[in-house]
């Protein structure tokens, strides 16, 4: 995993800025700029420019800045979300240490990989404020033992005016069962769409690291059907987001 509280990773602009050799490179042509011939200056700016680039646009930098910035997530969909982050940092690492023109002819599979993750990391987000709403009513007193009190004080009571409030108090209180079951079937469901999301990612990978060995001939053969599963994965996710947005919860 790249995450690491205590490794913090600087945003790439503020590491491309702060660079020790970058920074040494500013100097030096400012000083050159200051002390001799003037046209120093520019061209060792324009060299820092190239340098501040390399830095700043550095994928392992820029992954792990990404995976930094990634808040907590309940443990529920932590543990499904970091498999699904666990690909994606394999999969970068593998192609790292390829050989260049194999890197670049996979390039479109880690980048389809990396907006996926990201899709995934909102759908976490998104469930882990449901997930905490139903662990918070979980530890407060049960909806269903107050209703069954409810019940009987209706069964019990003899007053009219008495019995139509606790009746306002039973419908409330059936609304409320009923939404939180409707968030339970939810949140199960998020549940296998991240399972099914990681098993799939799993295979990818596989696939990544076979097709590694091929000529970049072969690779782009192979690309479009690794680039189809990672297309079924995202609309997948993007019906099953739909589908959550217009559930009575």
């Amino acid at each position: 995993m790249l995450r690491n509280p205590f490794d913090t990773v600087p945003s790439p602009f503020v590491a491309a800025l702060l660079h020790p050799l970058n920074l040494a490179v500013l100097a030096l042509a400012a000083a050159a700029g200051l002390c001799s011939w003037w046209v120093f200056f520019p061209l060792g700016l324009l060299l820092w420019g190239i340098m501040f680039l390399l830095v700043y646009r550095d994928p392992a930098l820029r992954l792990r800045h990404t995976v930094q910035q990634r808040t907590s997530l309940t443990k529920r969909f932590q543990e499904r979300f970091d498999r699904v982050e666990r690909s994606q940092v394999a999969v970068f690492n593998a192609l790292t240490s390829a050989k260049p023109n194999v890197r670049r002819a996979l390039q479109p599979v880690q980048d389809a990989i990396g907006q996926l993750t990201d899709r995934a990391y909102s759908l976490c987000v998104r469930m882990t404020a449901l997930e905490n709403h139903r662990l918070v009513t979980q530890a407060n007193r049960n909806p269903a033992d107050d209703l069954a009190q409810v019940e009987q004080k209706i069964a019990a009571t003899s007053d009219p005016m008495v019995k139509r409030e606790y009746e306002e108090t039973r419908r409330a209180l059936q609304v409320r069962i009923a939404n939180m079951q409707a968030i339970t079937v939810l949140l199960d469901r998020s549940d296998a769409q991240l399972t099914s999301l990681s098993s799939a990612l799993d295979e990818l990978q596989t696939d990544i690291i076979r097709v590694q060995i091929l000529d970049v001939k072969a690779i782009r053969t192979e690309l479009p059907g690794l680039l189809a599963k990672i297309r079924t994965q995202m609309v997948q996710l993007r019906e099953f987001e739909e589908q959550a947005a217009h559930s009575k919860v």
